[in-house]
């Protein structure tokens, strides 16, 4: 039988444009669609962090999250981050595959 993993990952890496706005919101361009989305800084770093590492699943992308935050990446966190993973899923900026 063969695995598969589920993992994140940008939606259009060379149509994503990241600009730095104020200390506490970030903007983000996406190139394909011309839709501008305002975000927090924890969804900038993880739209950062998976841009710098290709592709990711949730459990890695909790870790990084919570030492991001300097909190433990336990269930209420990843459950949590699976929500935000699927607001930015439905606005187009990443999307869910398997490997």
């Amino acid at each position: 039988m063969q695995s598969t993993q589920r993992v994140w990952q940008i939606s259009s890496p060379g149509e994503i444009l990241q600009v730095s706005w104020e200390d506490e919101e970030r903007v983000i361009y996406h190139t394909g669609t011309g839709d501008t989305h305002l975000v927090n800084n924890t969804s900038w770093y993880l739209i950062s962090s998976l841009g710098k590492m290709g592709s990711a699943d949730s459990k890695e992308l909790c870790e990084l999250i919570g030492e991001y935050l300097d909190i433990s990446p336990d269930g209420d966190l990843l459950r949590d981050l699976e929500k935000l993973l699927f607001e930015l899923a439905g606005i187009g900026l990443i999307e869910q595959t398997v490997l």
